[in-house]
């Protein structure tokens, strides 16, 4: 920001200001001493002390100059270096000697420039001074008493041109931290200028005003910092203020929500104007009238039309009648003039006074050159000149901010001053921008100018008046000499018709025409940076600046994170520059006041883009490389090198002092001195380019605006970064980064040719020319990163990239180079492979529709009806194939064990009978996972079809079971979201029923209920009228794009915006329970604590809690309370109820829409310290029973709490397949895949587990069904109850007398025939005492006591996963099940994407799993009803964990590589070998089309196998030895469950990903890192001690190999242990480098200490005795 004297603007005795695109404040702390600076002001400071302080002005800025410690020596390096580039020049001279002498001449003038460009820029750096506010001085001085103030008058300029280029958002919220900065009201004023003459701008700045009456009360009440809403209410961490944080809480909460409907009248803003506008010229159609845009008052706009027409288009528009005729309008009024009254929010206050808000747009004509911002900020001056006229002026950019309130306090600081403050023509602060990604991959934030070069200019001089011609306005003449005049309030003159002819007349496009302003007066046209040039003619005239650093920045804004628009950006300013210089105003001629040293700044900025010119120059010379011979560029070239390194050491070193005092980071230089290299090949030469057509044809220039608006995903904060623009700018430097890495390679290439050849003065040339192309590679890595767009997220790929591109460079190169060597080794090296994902298959091109009766399976039902969904199968052409290399690879794998067998190993046996084992275990393993698969079905659920044949009064009823335990661990808005998107599903609301099993007993559960109970009475009403997906609120609000597909979208925009509001404070009250039932609880024990004794968690109808209190007493605790069961919402009655109209009362018009909600009941069961409660089966079997009195439905659902139905028509999908004729009878359940939606984008730790869900899923489709996998799952009841399916029932179910077998509830026994009914609805009992009774009892710990709940009744019990064994027993018995697959996905939840709870999850999984193996439930028992294939499916999930055991082994047996020289598992090794890479490439072919048929990604398919890997070295082996223990304690295992609360930071969206959280868990998998790793090294280490062609050394690299792919699996898992910095996955490819470097040169270095050659080492090793194979 820039901060000038008006006077100096409006020229007279006083010139016009700078004015820099500046904005923001620096992040370093500013105006402390430290050990780089020391306060400089000391005597001026004292002699102020003596005279009292009254000597005119008071002191009200610090000075500090750099300490002599550091900047003698900072000048000295300096004058060490300039004699260092003398010296190289005299020598290059003298020494003429090239075998390219136009390349030499070329090269010494390069060289010549950038010792001269050098120069120009570090002269001016020769005395850095920092100059900091003295706010406190300030306050003293010049507020009074009374509460008013001195202080001056500023005018606020705010500049627009594009309401779309430049977001609109952006502009309103720069206005309202203007409106709420910390200064005076009556002694500012704010101006908005529209270049674009937009009424969207005049009627959003309306809004603002709105909104500002809220808002800058709300500031300044608790000191909110900064001030633009969208950036405040972004913050993560909430500054406390002095009015309590529950006060300031809810304030906040009720703020944002005002926000929230603030910019959603924004967004909305268009519509309305063009719907008005719509609606009065269709009243005005007869009249043969244009399509004209009218404003709210039913006048029409005199700006730019929607429809443009002649006067009303960008570049020509007219005045606005009467006061608003000249287009100047004022929005907000002087504080002089009244209050502005607002609505009665903060503290009940309503009179709130803002500054004046004025509306500018100039007059826009073709015939004139309006001269772009310059033109716009100059009609900005006159008109603030003529209504309010203040002595200063700050201006702004539409897309920055006030970040700093005491920013404009700042800034009249040095104004004010005594010493130079009448000198003073303006104050620049640095720009600072918040939307740079965190490397500031491109410069943005451009640290080394802003707090390097500005503080070094810090401190100018003198001037005297000059007379210029400044128009014909009177009015704006008379202001001229009041501007003068400090300490003066803005006071606007009545606007009268005189006035407005006044105004009129200073925006027309004529005004400029034949007066100074452009050249003399104002901003400086004609040139693309006015703000230098209006700066230099300013210090010409002999005024001084001073640079502002502030310790809370002051300003904020965005800045272009995408290479092209910040290449346009560097173009449009180095381009403004040379036009600078090609101008009257070059340094060279113009400013007769300028400082020598500001003169020679003014001249490094105006030319240094043709330093270009030589850099590209150099950049190119690789290219060199190709001619055949050696090229160089001065002889001799050794000593020309080293001159060039010490000269570029030395330009280092001084940039490391300018780092220590300039307070910047080496990143900020290092950036610096990238985007300096990337510009001098792109834009720095577009703008020489576009300067010399300039010159050639007297055209004038135009340059791109920079935009501000992103096209990329929104969702993705620095999606932009990742996009790739193409222009024709970005070509030179392709090709320079394509000829360094063709260079490289070629030069490697020529290395190896001529390696025999060369001498060691060769040698050591081609390597110093390999330093300069790697250098200028290292310099344009952040372009090499934009150039591979979305790539550049795994920075690891370009790494890997390069080295392909150089092996082909140097492939390409030996045909062409002379035969000197008869044979050459050939380079394995390729392109890196990268994952690219598989578009989802087509039926056409994999899937093909099965013909009825070709399912396996026998269908019972009537065959007359038809089917319910539809099945298809995979094609042959696929299908074939992939059963055919199964059945290849198993003929393999036979042959190896008797290869195996037959090549017995005699050396470490022990070794071989182990890996044997271990082998045959692994193609066991395989089989048993591979045969399941061999027919792979997908069903899909016909819609239609079932809407045709069942409407809503045939459909089955359904029962729907949700299940939590803990309101922390299992927050509770997912809970309640869950809930609510149930209550809205598309099915109808009298044929289902939601049950919550809280097995915490919790009463915040409970009291949530009712909340959801009356939120869902305007979210479900809302959900139908405008078919909303999904219809869980938070995920629906948390997408800020969705296709509309409801048929009302004329009342959407309203009604959402108001459910949004309604939801937040839903929100605000669900959030705000622990509170509100602990207070409440609080005051009743302090009623009752005399009579009591202990602290009750109470009701809010004044009773006891009878489930668990906040404070444990005996029965009131976790596993100890009574049981509990409520119907928040009662059984809806069968005929529809509509909701009412719209009304002043009730905004919502529901007329149409059924407003019925579903049953809803709540239920805790019993606890005792005495009984098992079998944790979630248990919770599910009480509810099964619960809900068998009270509805009944034939169906079942369950999800966990975190899941929530996310397409509406799911229930209707499940009864595809249950009322199916053919099939539906004999299907127990219908099993939906599992999707989440809070999984990283790279999927790190396989949550999203397609492979299983996509895959083996699929296949089991083809035999009995899928497994039971926990939660989207649909029930037959009775298949819940352990009953037969009717091909298998001899005989009518009987269910008397089963007593033994179910309980003792009579109700209960009898409602069992009833929910045999497929086809009936829910008919709820009436509550009377016995049902009460009933219930009690069913709800108790006692109950199945003795029963056979838990085993053949219900969900199993005593096994961790409950879902898989149940859903085992269901086939077992015969029984079906189907694999639902819909689009979009029919239930979606979350998952944890921090590694150790991921691991957790998995060992509880892995661990159940060995249970059900060693139970009742082995597959091995199972009876004939089980189809083969289903019995080996199931088979293999109860074994798996067991092969990892021998998977870990093979992992560590590269700790022999310690032992010994040698080892061989098998030999020979090398058949050996070829037996292992035929067999594992097959399985990876038979995944490809796997991959294929199942529609995955092969990232899916990687990250399967990567996480297979992981949880193989650490959690499969941790549940095998759980349940050794297990079996030979006798004792029960005890598996955590998943934790769904994050502890990592909510304002990164994945920070639980890069959370550390330490377990014993995680050894394992770190030790196989290790000796992985280790591994690696070791065999290069012996490779390069017996000589690289050596047999040994080839087998080392063979076992190597195994090593590389180990780590390659395991690389998520180190990423995961990296915590914080795996967000850099290059600085673990680095460690990894360094430490297999470490362990290879430590090898070497022990071992050929104590021999004589290679050759000897490789003799002594080949002859020595060996035991087992490399590693493994």
């Amino acid at each position: 920001m820039t901060l000038p004297a008006a006077g100096a603007l409006n020229g007279g005795d006083l010139t016009s200001p700078l004015l820099v695109n500046a904005n923001g404040a620096t992040t370093k702390k500013a105006g402390t001493e430290d050990e780089y600076w020391e306060a400089a002001d000391e005597a001026e400071r004292r002699a102020a002390n003596e005279s009292g302080g009254e000597d005119g002005r008071p002191l009200l800025f610090r000075t500090y100059k750099l300490r002599s410690a550091i900047l003698h020596p900072y000048r000295a390096l300096i004058l060490v270096r300039l004699i260092a580039v003398v010296l190289f020049f005299v020598w290059r001279i003298r020494h003429n000697d090239s075998n390219v002498m136009w390349f030499w001449t070329i090269s010494v003038a390069g060289d010549a420039w950038f010792g001269f460009s050098w120069l120009l820029n570090q002269l001016p750096k020769f005395n850095p001074v920092k100059s900091i506010p003295d706010l406190a001085a300030l306050k003293h001085h010049y507020d009074l008493p009374d509460g008013t103030s001195k202080l001056p008058g500023i005018d606020v300029f705010v500049t627009t041109a594009d309401p779309v280029n430049e977001p609109i958002l952006c502009t309103m919220n720069s206005v309202l931290s203007i409106l709420a900065a910390d200064y005076p009201v009556d002694r500012y004023a704010c101006y908005v200028s529209d270049d674009s003459g937009a009424l969207i701008l005049y009627e959003a700045l309306v809004e603002v005003a709105n909104f500002a009456a809220l808002w800058v009360p709300f500031c300044r009440k608790h000191s909110i910092e900064p001030r633009a809403p969208e950036s405040y209410f972004a913050l993560e961490v909430l500054k406390q203020t002095e009015h309590g944080p529950e006060g300031f809480m809810n304030e906040y909460k009720r703020v944002q929500m005002e926000y929230n409907d603030f910019k959603m009248r924004l967004d909305n803003l268009s519509d309305t104007i063009g719907k008005r506008s719509d609606e009065y010229n269709s009243k005005r159609t007869s009249e043969g009238d244009a399509k004209a845009t009218w404003m709210a008052n039913g006048t029409q706009w005199p700006g730019t039309w929607i429809d443009p027409t002649k006067n009303h288009n960008k570049g020509h528009h007219v005045g606005i009648v009467k006061v608003l005729e000249v287009q100047c309008m004022v929005v907000l009024d002087h504080p002089s003039h009244g209050h502005h009254q607002g609505p009665e929010v903060i503290d009940g206050n309503t009179g709130v006074q803002l500054p004046m808000l004025v509306y500018v747009s100039r007059e826009k004509n073709p015939s004139y050159d309006h001269n772009q911002k310059a033109g716009a900020l100059n009609a900005q001056l006159r008109v603030s000149a003529l209504l309010s006229n203040a002595q200063f002026i700050i201006n702004f950019d539409c897309d920055h901010y006030i970040n700093n309130s005491e920013a404009l306090r700042a800034a009249v600081c040095f104004m004010l001053d005594q010493r130079e403050g009448d000198n003073t023509a303006f104050v620049q602060f640095p720009q600072r921008f918040d939307n740079v990604d965190p490397s500031d991959r491109y410069g943005n934030h451009n640290r080394v100018f802003f707090d390097g070069t500005m503080l070094a200019l810090n401190d100018q001089t003198t001037s005297q008046p000059n007379l210029i011609n400044i128009g014909e306005s009177k009015s704006f003449l008379d202001s001229v000499s009041q501007a003068i005049k400090q300490e003066r309030p803005i006071t606007p003159p009545p606007i009268d018709d005189a006035f407005v002819t006044e105004m009129e007349m200073v925006v027309t496009a004529s005004y400029d025409k034949g007066t100074d302003w452009g050249k003399g007066v104002g901003y400086i046209y004609d040139i693309a940076t006015e703000d230098i040039v209006t700066g230099f003619r300013i210090h010409g005239q002999g005024w001084r600046s001073m640079y502002c650093t502030m310790e809370h920045e002051a300003f904020c804004g965005t800045a272009p994170i995408n290479l092209t628009e910040r290449l346009h950006q560097i173009v449009r300013w180095s381009g403004g520059s040379l036009e600078m210089f090609f101008s009257h105003n070059n340094p060279l001629i113009g400013g007769q006041r300028v400082q020598l040293l500001q003169r020679v700044s003014y001249l490094n900025m105006t030319i240094y883009p043709v330093t270009s010119i030589f850099i590209l120059l150099y950049a190119l010379c690789p290219v060199m490389w190709l001619v055949p011979y050696e090229v160089h560029i001065q002889r001799p070239f050794t000593i020309y090198v080293v001159y060039l390194l010490i000269i570029i050491m030395m330009i280092h070193i001084i940039g490391w002092f300018e780092i220590k005092w300039a307070g910047v980071t080496w990143m900020d230089y290092w950036r610096n001195e990238q985007f300096f290299m990337i510009g001098s090949m792109s834009a720095y030469p577009a703008a020489l380019l576009h300067m010399a057509k300039k010159l050639l044809t007297k055209k004038d220039i135009h340059f791109r605006v920079t935009s501000k608006q992103t096209t990329t995903d929104t969702d993705d904060k620095f999606a932009d970064l990742y996009e790739m623009r193409w222009v024709p700018m970005l070509i030179p430097t392709f090709f320079v980064l394509v000829a360094n890495v063709g260079a490289i390679g070629v030069a490697m290439g020529k290395a190896v040719v001529y390696m025999g050849v060369w001498t060691m003065a060769q040698k050591t040339h081609a390597g110093l020319g390999l330093l300069f192309n790697v250098w200028i590679m290292v310099l344009l890595h952040p372009f090499a990163l934009a150039i591979m767009g979305r790539f550049a997220k795994r920075p690891i790929i370009l790494v890997a990239l390069l080295p392909g591109k150089h092996a082909t460079s140097l492939r390409s190169l030996v045909p062409f180079c002379p035969a000197v060597i008869s044979d050459l080794p050939r380079s394995a090296a390729a392109d890196s492979p990268v994952a690219k994902r598989i578009s989802d298959a087509k039926e056409s091109d994999v899937w093909v529709a099965v013909e009825e009766g070709d399912v396996s399976g026998a269908g019972s039902g009537n065959s007359s009806r038809a089917v319910l969904f539809r099945t298809m199968k995979v094609k042959g052409s696929i299908l074939h194939p992939y059963r055919f290399l199964i059945l290849v690879r198993l003929i393999a794998i036979m042959a190896f064990f008797v290869w195996r067998i037959k090549h017995k190993n005699q050396d470490g046996v022990w070794l071989w009978y182990m890996s044997m084992v271990g082998d045959v275990w692994f193609g066991f393993s395989w089989l048993l996972n591979q045969l399941p698969k061999l027919n792979p079905i997908k069903r899909v659920p016909d819609l239609t079809a079932i809407r045709d044949q069942y409407d809503s009064s045939k459909l089955p009823g359904i029962d729907v079971f949700i299940t939590t335990v803990d309101p922390v661990d299992e927050p509770i808005l997912y809970t309640v979201n869950s809930i609510l998107s149930i209550l809205a599903t598309d099915y109808p609301v009298e044929k289902y029923a939601c049950y919550l099993s809280d097995d915490g007993g919790s009463l915040i559960h409970y009291e949530a209920m009712f909340e959801v109970a009356k939120f869902a009475e305007l979210w479900v009403p809302f959900c139908r009228k405008h078919r909303i997906e999904p219809r869980a609120p938070e995920n629906y609000f948390g997408v800020k794009r969705r296709p509309y597909i409801g048929t009302m979208q004329e009342e959407f925009k309203s009604d959402h915006r108001r459910v949004r509001r309604e939801y937040e404070e839903f929100k605000v009250t669900i959030e705000s329970l622990f509170t509100t039932i602990h207070q409440r609880s609080e005051v009743y024990n302090s009623k009752n604590g005399k009579e009591h004794g202990m602290k009750a968690t109470w009701m809010a109808d004044g009773t006891q809690w009878p489930g668990t209190w906040f404070e444990p007493a005996e029965n009131h605790r976790k596993g100890q309370h009574a049981g509990i069961v409520q119907v928040i919402l009662n059984h809806p009655s069968h005929k529809p109820q509509l909701g009412s109209s719209a009304s002043i009362d009730n905004p919502f018009d529901f007329s149409n829409i059924d407003r019925r909600l579903p049953m809803l009941v709540y239920l805790s069961r019993e606890k005792r310290p005495g009984y098992n409660h079998q944790k979630k089966a248990g919770a599910m079997n009480v509810m099964l029973c619960v809900s068998a009195l009270l509805s009944n439905a034939p169906f079942v659902i369950n999800f966990d709490c975190d899941h929530y139905i996310n397409n509406s028509q799911a229930f209707h999908g499940t009864m595809c397949f249950m009322l199916d004729p053919s099939f539906g009878q004999n299907t127990a359940f219908v099993q939906f895949p599992q999707r989440f939606d809070d999984v990283d984008p790279t999927d790190r730790y396989a949550n999203h587990n397609r492979v299983f869900f996509d895959g083996t899923m699929l296949s089991l489709n083809g035999l009995q069904g899928p497994s039971y996998l926990g939660t989207g799952c649909t029930f037959r009841r009775v298949a819940l109850y352990g009953m037969e399916p009717p091909r298998w029932r001899v005989d009518n179910t009987k269910v008397t007398g089963k007593i033994k077998e179910f309980g003792k509830s009579t109700l209960f026994i009898n409602s069992m025939l009833d929910a045999a009914n497929q086809e009936r609805s829910i008919t709820p009992m009436l509550f009377e005492q016995s049902i009460n009774d009933e219930l009690t009892a069913l709800m108790s710990c006692a109950y199945e006591d003795g029963t056979s709940w838990g085993r053949d009744v219900g969900w199993v019990y005593n096994i961790a996963t409950e879902d898989v064994v149940t859903g085992f027993r269901m086939h077992r018995q015969g029984w079906c099940s189907m694999y639902c697959s819909m689009e979009p996905a029919a239930f979606r939840g979350t998952a944890p994407i921090n590694l150790t709870e991921r691991l957790l999850q998995i060992l509880r999984w892995s661990g159940g799993s060995l249970e059900m193996f060693f139970s009742h439930s082995n597959a091995f028992l199972a009876g004939r009803r089980m189809h083969p294939l289903q019995r080996i499916a199931y088979l293999n999930m109860s074994t798996y964990p067991i092969v990892t055991v021998f998977i870990l082994a093979y992992n560590l047996f590269p700790v022999m590589w310690l032992i010994s020289e040698q080892f061989y598992i098998q030999r020979p090794f090398g058949t050996y070998i070829l037996y292992l890479i035929t067999i594992i490439a097959m399985i990876h072919v038979i995944g490809m089309f796997e991959v294929k048929w199942a529609s995955i990604t092969l990232l899916d398919w990687c990250r399967n196998e990567q996480f297979y890997m992981i949880g193989s070295t650490g959690v499969y082996p941790t549940a095998v030895l759980y349940m050794v223990l297990k079996l030979i304690t006798g004792k029960g295992i005890y598996f955590r469950l998943t934790s769904k609360q994050t502890e990592a930071s909510s304002n990164e969206k994945f920070a639980d990903l890069y959370v550390v959280r330490w377990v014993p868990l995680l050894i394992p998998t770190i030790a196989v890192l290790v000796v992985n790793v280790a591994a690696v090294g070791l065999a290069i280490g012996k490779a390069a001690t017996w000589g690289w062609f050596t047999e040994q050394a080839q087998h080392a690299l063979l076992g190597m190999v195994f090593n590389v792919w180990i780590l390659v699996l395991l690389y998520p898992f180190a990423l995961g242990i990296m915590g914080q910095w795996g967000k850099k996955p290059v600085i673990l490819f680095i460690i990894l480098m360094m430490a297999i470097g470490a362990v290879a040169i430590t090898h070497v270095t022990f071992h050929a200490a104590y021999q004589t050659a290679w050759s000897e080492i490789a003799n002594s090793v080949s002859n020595a005795k060996s035991v087992t194979g490399s590693s493994g």
